[in-house]
């Protein structure tokens, strides 16, 4: 049995709300699926930040040496905050004007890509990557069966839109 997470949602660009009305519900629901999915026993805390393109390609330039916006960037802690206290994974941040624009380009619904794109995040805080095909294979696993439980469709299917 997972432990709990808890999660500390930050609106920076208003814009969220205005695009995704329920974006906070979202969010959460992604991030405690993706944790549920993992099955860590302990308990931890992520920071998620609803940021725009100008915020993240900054990010993205400090901290990748990328001088461009990007979906999503995963910046993970794994320390206690305190003594005892549940492990703070880290911060994940998606740029909001970038998100939008993958979705209609790829036709997916913004709540399918938002949600598709925390899971992510929260999961390369967890240690998941994709620098090659095994590692691609097994996170990309995970993400297609935390989309399924929420109800949306395999994200890596071409005409996976349809289905939604």
């Amino acid at each position: 049995m997972a432990g709990k997470l808890e999660i500390e949602l930050t609106m920076v660009s208003p814009q969220w709300c205005e695009m995704l009305p329920n974006v906070e519900k979202i969010v959460r629901c992604a991030a405690e699926h993706a944790w549920a999915s993992v099955d860590i026993a302990t308990d931890g805390e992520v920071s998620l930040l609803m940021s725009d393109d100008a915020a993240i390609r900054s990010l993205n330039r400090e901290h990748r040496g990328k001088d461009q916006a990007t979906n999503v960037l995963a910046f993970p802690m794994g320390e206690p905050i305190s003594p005892g206290g549940p492990i703070h994974l880290g911060d994940v941040v998606l740029a909001c004007e970038t998100v939008i624009r993958e979705a209609e380009r790829d036709a997916k619904t913004l709540e399918a890509h938002v949600s598709h794109l925390t899971a992510h995040g929260l999961l390369h805080l967890l240690g998941h990557d994709h620098q090659d095909a095994d590692q691609a294979a097994a996170m990309e696993g995970i993400e297609i069966t935390v989309l399924a439980e929420l109800g949306y469709p395999n994200p890596y299917l071409e005409g996976a839109a349809a289905a939604e």
